[in-house]
């Protein structure tokens, strides 16, 4: 079987959705299957080889563009796939949903931007008339529609979503992270912290991440425990403004930022860590991070929001807290801190649903019967 993945330049970005979709392919290559990439890129990626095209995405505000659409669709003749694998696909999805016509398609939806995707940026509504806007807009629900046979929500939230605009061909499928015990491992001590009192973020260092948040509570909780470490593992553009903010609470020697880690050394990190927080102020439509941290036996604090919700019980896997609560977010660092037999608990708890729920070989067999149902013409819907 020969399956097609097409990608959009928020793959780019190393978080959870490159995880994912790397992982994805290398556990379906691992099952026989032949794996393609399209990806489509603010730039020309320099990476080329038989199974890897780089295409550079089309100005927004265009409603058909004939050379995207011509790239693409030379491409897909050429490896000719069995089945076409979208994620993300937000810019000028017409041109791309038309070049992908007749060939069998699954989307899986990252965010709730795609269900919205038309022609037009945000930006650009400012200088055009709104309702066409809207018009063309519900022209791409209605192709999207047409050509696609079913579309994957990794949470329940985004299905929820997914139905309430119409999109019934709609399943739950959650992603899935794999067994760090597989994974290269470093030493420990490159994490640089004592396992009994690190907080632990890791994501991209922008402020919707709630960095800036976490840095505030910890201040809170590190003025009645000492002990306290706060370690920040990722980067983004906020990075320069948060070791500000660092220097200027005064707390340099106990916070730490050691940048981008490859995904397969994560896992030292995760387990020398007292808790896994995940402060973000959006509502995530998944949450790879905390499935991680689950797998690892982590407890987690998490803002209440979104897929979050869902992953983290409160209570019973971890906490989870309003939105922008800095000081209950000191709280409950202080309480994990002083508990933690309990929370060795919580953790466990966790680690369990997290082998069974988001268990890699689930996810691969669940895929592969889609693939294999929409090449037979099964009804996915």
């Amino acid at each position: 079987m020969k399956i097609l993945m097409i990608t959009n330049e928020y793959f780019e970005l190393v978080g959870g959705l490159q995880t994912y979709i790397n992982n994805l392919k290398e556990g379906l290559q691992r099952r026989g299957i032949t794996v393609f990439h399209l990806h489509i890129s603010n730039q020309i990626s320099n990476v080329s080889n038989s199974s890897y095209f780089s295409i550079k995405k089309p100005i927004s505000g265009s409603l058909f563009n004939v050379s995207f659409y011509s790239q693409i669709r030379r491409y897909i003749l050429q490896i000719n796939p069995d089945v076409i694998h979208n994620h993300c696909i937000h810019h000028s999805p017409l041109s791309l949903l038309l070049a992908t016509k007749g060939y069998k398609q699954i989307q899986t939806i990252h965010d709730t931007m795609y269900l919205n995707a038309g022609p037009f940026t945000w930006q650009d509504r400012s200088i055009v008339v709104l309702p066409l806007v809207f018009f063309l807009e519900i022209i791409h629900k209605i192709f999207k529609k047409l050509f696609t046979d079913v579309f994957i929500c990794p949470s329940l939230y985004l299905l929820k979503i997914c139905r309430k605009y119409g999109f019934k061909n709609s399943i739950y499928l959650p992603h899935f992270t794999p067994s760090f015990k597989k994974l290269k491992r470093t030493r420990s001590s490159e994490s640089g912290q004592k396992s009994s009192t690190t907080v632990l973020f890791v994501g991209r260092l922008v402020t919707v991440k709630g960095i800036f948040d976490l840095l505030d509570a910890f201040e809170l909780a590190f003025q009645q425990n000492k002990t306290l470490r706060l370690l920040y593992v990722g980067t983004g553009p906020d990075k320069d403004k948060l070791q500000q903010k660092i220097q200027e609470k005064k707390l340099k020697s106990f916070v730490s930022l050691v940048g981008e880690i490859q995904h397969d050394q994560l896992s030292p990190f995760y387990s020398d860590a007292l808790v896994v927080v995940i402060p973000t102020l959006r509502n995530e439509a998944f949450g790879l991070v905390a499935i991680e941290a689950m797998s690892q036996g982590k407890v987690i604090i998490a803002y209440k929001g979104g897929a979050l919700a869902e992953l983290v019980v409160d209570g019973k896997t971890g906490f989870v807290i309003k939105k922008g609560n800095i000081p209950v977010l000191g709280q409950k660092l202080l309480y994990v801190a002083t508990h933690k037999k309990a929370m060795s608990k919580l953790g466990r708890d966790g680690q369990q649903i997290a082998q069974i729920r988001y268990s890699e070989s689930s996810h691969l067999n669940t895929l592969i019967y889609l693939y294999e149902s929409a090449l037979k013409d099964k009804n996915l819907k």
